[in-house]
């Protein structure tokens, strides 16, 4: 039941910890405040003031400015009399050219094609949701959506493109054109809608909600979704999250192995990524690499 001083606040609901996997009940929440795990600093949940309406508003803005910048110029560059103007596919056009068109095509993933899926997805299941009966297809788009969340790579481009003019604005005039600045503001948007998004709002919208039992009575062999956060009992012969089909594990697999094998091989590639050098300008015949510790 919703609380009788607050008719906004959110119901109960039993949750797993993603940090730490304690299963504990997040109490009824009104907007704007933020529920912890009772043993790690994990946030279970944060609630947002903001109106689903308000959220779609800033995806389809995000959306516009998403566009707005792949149709643009980012830069001009000029020197010796020479002009070139640079867009957002200079760089995997150039990287193709230089037979590195796989290191191309994942540039073009993560600052193109990734939040471009993301922000159709989430536009289409947030102007869906208020059907009366949302559809079910919802809940696997919302749920594609949000792995790919990781992938949208956009703050990360915007630092390449600062490092860029920092860096070449000694040696060449550069000129900044709409497309940064669309940039510039698709990651205001960005940040903006992740912060002021609450999903389980809108996993409760498309249905299939948590239990509000927070007891260890009944809670054997419950499993919380990676992916929606949704607690259930998978079946044995499809262990699967009820609500949006992801799979359910007690465990991530091999987790120890997986992270010391990452651990390691982030550790061997360290020294040399700031050792070697990551680029050489050229003008008029001279030129010097250049590090990542020079650059700082």
């Amino acid at each position: 039941m919703r609380s009788a001083t607050s008719p906004s606040a959110t119901e109960p609901q039993l949750r797993e910890c993603p940090g730490c996997g304690l299963l504990q009940t997040v109490p009824a929440l009104t907007p704007g405040m933020t529920a912890q795990c009772a043993r790690c600093p994990t946030v279970l949940r944060r609630t947002s003031s903001h109106r689903i309406d308000h959220i779609a508003a800033l995806s389809l803005t995000a959306f516009i400015l998403l566009v707005v910048m792949c149709s643009s110029p980012l830069m001009s560059v000029e020197t010796a009399g020479i002009s070139h103007i640079a867009d957002l596919f200079s760089g995997p056009e150039e990287l193709a050219r230089r037979n590195m068109a796989a290191l191309g095509v994942v540039v073009l993933f993560v600052t193109v094609l990734a939040p471009l899926a993301r922000l159709i997805g989430m536009l289409y299941v947030l102007i869906r949701s208020h059907e009366r009966k949302p559809p079910r297809h919802l809940r696997r788009i919302f749920a594609l959506a949000e792995r790919l969340r990781p992938w949208s790579m956009i703050d990360v481009f915007v630092f390449g493109v600062f490092v860029a003019y920092v860096k070449l604005g000694d040696v060449v005039t550069i000129g900044l054109a709409v497309g940064v600045y669309a940039l510039l503001a698709l990651t205001f948007v960005l940040v903006w809608m992740d912060s002021a998004l609450d999903r389980e709002a809108v996993w409760e919208r498309l249905g299939d909600q948590a239990p509000a039992d927070g007891t260890c009575r009944g809670t054997a062999g419950l499993i919380g979704c990676e992916t929606c956060g949704l607690v259930s009992v998978p079946w044995r012969d499809d262990p699967r999250c009820p609500r949006c089909e992801s799979a359910l594990h007690e465990r991530k697999p091999n987790s120890v192995a997986r992270t010391w094998a990452l651990v390691i091989a982030a550790a061997v590639l360290y020294l040399p990524a700031n050792y070697y050098p990551v680029l050489t300008v050229v003008q008029l015949g001279a030129g010097a690499p250049s590090t990542i510790l020079g650059g700082v």
